[in-house]
């Protein structure tokens, strides 16, 4: 859990002396929080997980490389929930096992397309010899709000099911408050 809180400092007129009663909950605490308690999570997967044709499906997460803010837990493990407010910025990587048609990858926010990937595994394979692996990144930058939650979505039409493999991950950072 987060250990302090970002605190908006107040503006300071001209000539104003800035004691310890300003400096330390004002520059010091935040210094603290950026530096060590900001909102942050990292996500991977420790197996492949089956992502049937023709079919949205959320990645579930089961590592947790850091979580300091309760952000990721087993009881929705498809879900990266903001705890604190404040805009954040989301990286993340589909990875896809071989084979032809399209691949969407897709971040939802509260149940909602965010922004999506698409590629052409067909038109990659032609060009590169494969069929291939291929994978998606997407990074997103935008404000959430306690209880907002992303989640990364895999779609692909291969004509059957097909793996994501376990190079996926989810990245959540938070940078800035409202």
């Amino acid at each position: 859990m987060t250990t302090s809180v970002y605190t908006s400092p107040a503006t300071q007129a001209n000539g104003d002396v800035i004691g310890a009663s300003i400096w330390n909950p004002e520059v010091v605490e935040n210094v603290k929080f950026l530096a060590d308690a900001a909102p942050k999570l990292r996500v991977r997967k420790s197996a492949v997980q089956s992502i049937p044709n023709t079919a949205n499906t959320a990645l579930t997460w089961d590592i947790e490389d850091y979580d300091n803010d309760a952000m990721h837990t087993g009881s929705a493990p498809t879900r990266l929930t903001a705890v604190t407010a404040g805009k954040y910025a989301f990286t993340g990587l589909v990875y896809y096992a071989p084979g032809n048609g399209t691949r969407i990858t897709t971040l939802f926010k509260n149940g909602v397309t965010e922004m999506d990937v698409p590629l052409d595994a067909a038109a990659l394979n032609a060009a590169a010899g494969g069929p291939f692996s291929c994978g998606a990144n997407i990074h997103w930058a935008g404000q959430l709000i306690a209880g907002d939650y992303l989640e990364l979505v895999a779609y692909q039409s291969s004509g059957a099911a097909l793996n994501v493999t376990t190079r996926c991950f989810g990245e959540l950072h938070w940078f800035g408050a409202y």
